[in-house]
């Protein structure tokens, strides 16, 4: 719905978009080992574009977990 009045070339719009990406990896209920690799890519692109975007903003320890996910889920299976 609110796609067309967006600007595709605003960054916090690309932030959201990659935050979706890791969540829609990290929630997937079927999980590869390349899923975890992706994932792990995703979390870094996120994490990446997250601190361009707002360096005034420090990382919350929940945003660095993030970076675990990909070996937690390769070691136990999924979240889900």
């Amino acid at each position: 719905m609110i796609v067309s009045k967006i600007p595709s070339a605003d960054s916090k719009w690309g932030v959201l978009l990659d935050l979706l990406s890791v969540y829609d990896i990290a929630f997937s209920p079927v999980m590869s080992t390349a899923d975890t690799f992706l994932l792990e890519y995703a979390v870094e692109t996120f994490l990446t574009s997250f601190t361009r975007e707002f360096a005034v903003e420090n990382l919350k320890p929940k945003m660095h977990f993030l970076l675990h996910y990909g070996s937690h889920c390769r070691a136990f299976d999924p979240l889900i």
